[in-house]
């Protein structure tokens, strides 16, 4: 059994369903559809040598990178997966001043209302953008971008040299970009 779904079991039995993520589904259900997306994920992953990991939250997409080449950041440290990877506490909107060539986001900025910022707090010029983000979806906790709406948010943001999405289960898009 993996380490995140013994997590994600262990917090469902903690905290009950409404922290487990989604609650229309339970912990097990919600584990398998993660395991999807980054079968998914994996196939568009490019070389890297270092990789910051945008809002890693608990780690749901960790296992994608070579740990010894992952650093995470998120606003909230977690007592999963810290003890494993290199995990760091940032301030929102904080400059985040890390040597990487690839950056990820997976189910980040579509909670995030001023995107402009997080991207202007990124040092990376060079390298690839990897976002995964929901398109469609419109709720309390979600801002629902179209594709063009991120695509502009990054041609304002960062010198492009190739950029290419692809959808997963009609909902989420993946975004790569290389700069």
């Amino acid at each position: 059994m993996s380490e995140s779904l013994v997590y994600w079991q262990n917090r469902y039995k903690k905290y009950g369903s409404f922290y487990v993520g989604d609650k229309r589904h339970n912990v097990t259900e919600h584990y398998l559809f993660y395991e999807d997306k980054k079968n998914y994920i994996k196939k568009f992953i490019p070389e890297y040598s270092k990789v910051l990991d945008f809002g890693c939250g608990v780690g749901m997409f960790a296992d994608l990178f070579d740990n010894t080449k992952y650093i995470g950041v998120d606003i909230v440290l977690n007592e999963f997966f810290y003890n494993q990877y290199d995990v760091r506490l940032i301030k929102p909107f904080e400059k985040i001043d890390i040597e990487v060539d690839l950056i990820f986001t997976g189910n980040v900025l579509q909670h995030i209302e001023d995107v402009d910022s997080v991207f202007k707090s990124w040092t990376i010029r060079k390298g690839h953008l990897l976002l995964f983000e929901n398109c469609k979806d419109q709720n309390y906790y979600t801002f629902g971008r179209t594709l063009q709406e991120y695509r502009v948010l990054i041609e304002n943001n960062f010198e492009i040299n190739e950029i290419s999405h692809d959808y997963f289960n009609g909902n989420n898009i993946l975004i790569k970009v290389k700069l």
